[in-house]
């Protein structure tokens, strides 16, 4: 018969060794970290109903108070705060990291009219079945070059479920949210600023127009190769580099327009040779060199080496009888 311990609140079977014994711990773990964050999530939500409705629970509503929130009655449209009262909690799945939860939204009615009360929650958003932490991991593992059917299947077999590529793609399309905040509010001016530019594939609509099955216009798209403009802050002395910021031109080419906006948007934050920038290093392009006329960093500007040798290499004509070795 097997004998138990118990550590740290885990049941450790000492009848159980190798891959059983980690399986059985691993699943206590989880079922704790499970009951844990659930209680958490409840108690976050009732807490918030205790600010929207300005008393703890059993606590006489004040009919003088006046003060309107956001929640309203869905019957009488009211939204003064008096009028609203705790009416248990509903159940709702709850899909997490962690795994998948059933949690216990507070529900609100109305003493004047009987109404269910339509609330806002900041902690779970109305009809959300996945939470926010699913979204923050697949824009991680997109970023790292993974696919979304990567994604689902890691995330399918981690908590014993099927997402849709359609839910997973539109977590993905919503980091273009933070980009427009990513690129705003001043940068600490490195003293070298490197300009260059590599390409990427997309597809997009290319201006012609088919008719399918059912007789219905639909955009043909193709595939494009667009420039994404990169401005890397370098700091020799402390050999770091970071991203300053980024544009995504228009194509075939690298176009003036988007090279301009990315200088204009650096100057403008603050990458200046009056904030310390010295040097500016670029890949010597007609359009940048335009650019850079346009827009005075009041640093100097230097051809990259690493351009200047490959030009050099690619321009070097060896003859056909050498080897491959030899060259």
């Amino acid at each position: 018969m097997e004998s138990e311990v118990r550590v740290c609140g885990v049941v450790v079977k000492e009848g159980l060794s190798g891959y059983r014994f980690y399986a059985d711990v691993l699943g206590q773990l989880q079922e704790g970290i499970k009951e844990y964050v659930t209680a958490a999530l409840n108690r976050v939500l009732d807490e918030e109903v205790e600010r929207l409705l300005g008393r703890r629970p059993y606590v006489r509503r004040d009919e003088r108070n006046q003060q309107r929130v956001t929640a309203r009655c869905l019957g009488c449209g009211s939204r003064r705060q008096q009028d609203f009262l705790r009416d248990g909690h509903k159940p709702r799945g709850l899909v997490t990291l962690w795994a998948s939860l059933t949690v216990l939204m507070p529900r609100l009615r109305c003493c004047r009219c009987g109404g269910t009360v339509s609330v806002a929650y900041e902690t779970i958003k109305p009809r959300q079945r996945v939470w926010d932490d699913i979204g923050e991991e697949t824009r991680v593992a997109w970023g790292l070059g993974q696919g979304l059917h990567e994604i689902k299947g890691r995330l399918d077999l981690h908590l014993h479920t099927s997402f849709g590529l359609r839910m997973l793609n539109e977590r993905v399309r919503e980091m273009s949210k933070l980009v427009a905040g990513w690129q705003e509010g001043d940068l600490t001016s490195p003293p070298v600023l490197l300009l260059d530019a590599f390409w990427i594939r997309v597809m997009k609509p290319n201006g012609r127009v088919r008719r399918d099955k059912e007789g219905r216009k639909r955009q043909r798209k193709g595939l494009f190769w667009l420039p994404v403009m990169v401005a890397l802050g370098l700091w020799p002395e402390e050999r770091e580099k970071h991203i300053l910021d980024w544009e995504i031109g228009n194509g075939p080419g690298e176009d003036a327009r988007s090279r301009l906006k990315l200088l204009t948007r650096l100057e403008a934050r603050g990458i200046r040779g009056d904030q310390g920038l010295r040097l500016i290093i670029h890949d010597g392009s007609a359009v940048l060199e335009e650019a850079l006329e346009e827009v005075h960093f009041a640093a100097l500007r230097q051809r990259c080496l690493f351009h200047k040798l490959r030009n050099v290499l690619e321009a070097i004509r060896f003859p056909d009888e050498l080897q491959q070795e030899e060259k």
